[in-house]
């Protein structure tokens, strides 16, 4: 068995100087506000689970490279980023896209090397491949950060809620993120560490979130989440393709709604939600052994 250090591209713009650039151009007053709250500058916590749970999958260190060198890409939405910073022949398990590549997929995905899994099917459409699985790694997570075996019904805990990064680059948003936190919901910064970030998810009694990987972490925790799209400022906001390729391997659909509002309403029917809730993250919760062992086998037949 190989023991050599897996090469593993994930975005990470502190490492990676196109993406920096790209943050500091369009994103720089919400990484100032993030790591003001969090004492990190330019991670999210979405990202990084990429090296965690390919890790503890394989047993063998995982270390960062960029995409020209990558022998692997997992976690994320980073295909067509992988691909224009001339990544090739990397094993891919589980990523995604982040939106239409308007009939070019079958181009870019010779890109690539052995597709073991997409995201989700709207992915896999556009990319004209057969991957082994379709789902998102990040629910592989409980395996390392101890989730609850089933999705567990609480109603007298904490609400959390994990925006999206880019929530905090508009004022509008900031003061959105204000208003429900005045409701007595907890804020999360998704800038923390993924060990923040699930330890806090594991202790919820409801997972509020705009970031697809605080629906999927609270998917892998046994812990009841509700999608919201809360962006105000229509230019911060994120391109649904995501949501919508990963909520259609478990069936679950999302609705965009004033999170003020939909709070309001779980206060009054919490049930109601909580039902939704425990439905969506038992499904994803059944997918996991099938890619636990494909990811295993894969990495360990081709890297």
């Amino acid at each position: 068995m190989n023991t050599a250090p897996l090469r593993l591209f994930w975005w990470c713009p502190s490492r990676h100087l196109p993406a920096l650039r790209a943050e500091i151009k369009g994103s720089a007053r919400a990484w100032c506000h993030l790591r003001a709250q969090s004492g990190r500058w330019l991670k999210n916590f979405g990202d990084e689970l990429s090296p965690i749970v390919l890790q503890h999958l394989t047993g063998r260190e995982v270390v960062w490279a960029p995409p020209r060198r990558a022998d692997a890409i997992g976690i994320g939405s980073i295909i067509e980023y992988f691909h224009k910073h001339r990544g090739s022949d990397a094993l891919v398990f589980g990523s995604g896209l982040r939106g239409s590549v308007e009939g070019t997929g079958r181009g870019l995905n010779r890109s690539l090397g052995p597709i073991v899994g997409l995201r989700g099917p709207l992915s896999k459409e556009q990319l004209g491949v057969e991957p082994c699985f379709l789902g998102d790694p990040g629910v592989l997570v409980g395996d390392v950060y101890g989730a609850h075996r089933t999705v567990r019904k609480v109603l007298n805990g904490q609400v959390i809620l994990i925006p999206h990064f880019r929530a905090w680059q508009s004022k509008q948003d900031r003061l959105h993120i204000s208003s429900v936190e005045n409701l007595g919901v907890r804020i999360v910064s998704p800038a923390s560490s993924p060990e923040v970030v699930l330890g806090e998810i594991r202790a919820a009694q409801l997972v509020l979130t705009s970031s697809l990987h605080g629906l999927i972490c609270a998917h892998a925790m046994g812990v009841p989440t509700q999608f919201f799209s809360m962006a105000r400022d229509v230019a911060n906001s994120e391109p649904t393709f995501k949501f919508d390729d990963y909520l259609a391997t478990i069936h679950a659909g999302w609705k965009l709604g004033n999170l003020s509002t939909d709070f309001n309403e779980f206060k009054r029917t919490p049930q109601l939600v909580f039902d939704r809730a425990v439905e969506y993250g038992g499904i994803a919760l059944e997918r996991t052994e099938f890619m636990r062992e494909e990811i295993k086998s894969s990495v360990n037949g081709n890297l």
